[in-house]
């Protein structure tokens, strides 16, 4: 008998147990896709916010240095 065809007997609440440990974790990782996925598009926002205002800075620097002279 080759190993591929070897059988090993599981009791059915074991294979239960282990059946609603993987779908346990696949929700798990489905929630953390989706928490992923958030944090992606916050921290886009986040940069896009930080870019205006560091041009702001620069302009309203530029225009001090402007009237200064």
């Amino acid at each position: 008998m080759s190993e591929d065809a070897d059988i090993i007997r599981v009791p059915k609440a074991r294979l239960r147990e282990v059946k609603a440990e993987i779908d346990g974790l696949k929700g798990q990782l489905s929630s953390l896709q989706g928490e992923h996925a958030a944090l992606r598009e916050e921290h886009e926002n986040l940069r896009a916010h930080l870019k205006g205002s560091i041009r702001e800075v620069a302009r309203l620097t530029e225009e001090v240095e402007r009237l200064r002279r």
